[in-house]
């Protein structure tokens, strides 16, 4: 794991979301949170445990960590973190979506927020639902009969595919403009991250 530059920290899933809160840190004039990329959520409990003993740790004031809940309650997502954040003997938020209020403050965002199954890509196509393309884009999937294992991320695609220049991430696509941040669907994530400012 990369060393610790910063003294605020957000631990995330994987090169998309790092790209992804980079652009809404960006998006809401919040500077120096250094974003570490925990290389999927079941590395979330062994990461946690060998950040406290990465040099520059101590000097941490605010470490928040998001993942998804994908297909899981929150809830469940939430006390695997939870019980990740016990074992390294680190302050654990009383709720989800919420921070500690201890000294190093440390909070737990489960994606896409709202109490709701799903993972980032179903909050950023939560921001363009009321869009004609939405509708086009479920129309496509059906008409092609595609068989996915994941429709949420094929659904992304398809509305990264309408964007020029075309992207083929989510995590680049939000560096690039592509989803619009001033949706109120964005709000619960916006909010939780303002403790980073």
């Amino acid at each position: 794991m990369e060393g610790i530059t910063k003294s605020k920290l957000l631990g995330v899933e994987g090169i998309d979301e790092v790209n992804f809160f980079k652009a809404l840190f960006d998006y809401q004039g919040i500077q120096e949170v250094q974003i570490l990329n925990f290389e999927g959520k079941t590395n979330f409990s062994s990461r946690i445990r060998s950040i406290i003993n990465i040099p520059g740790f101590k000097n941490v004031s605010t470490f928040g960590l998001v993942r998804d809940a994908d297909t899981l309650p929150p809830k469940s997502a939430y006390d695997s973190l939870k019980g990740a954040l016990e074992k390294a003997n680190l302050p654990v938020p009383s709720e989800v979506n919420s921070f500690s209020n201890t000294e190093l403050s440390v909070g737990v965002f489960i994606m896409p927020g709202k109490s709701s199954q799903g993972m980032l890509e179903d909050l950023c196509l939560s921001s363009i639902k009321n869009q004609p393309v939405s509708n086009c884009i479920s129309e496509f999937l059906d008409c092609a009969e595609a068989k996915t294992t994941n429709e949420s991320k094929a659904k992304v695609l398809c509305y990264l595919a309408t964007k020029s220049p075309v992207v083929n991430s989510l995590g680049l696509s939000a560096l690039k403009g592509c989803w619009e941040f001033d949706s109120s669907e964005f709000d619960e994530i916006k909010a939780f991250l303002k403790a980073f400012a």
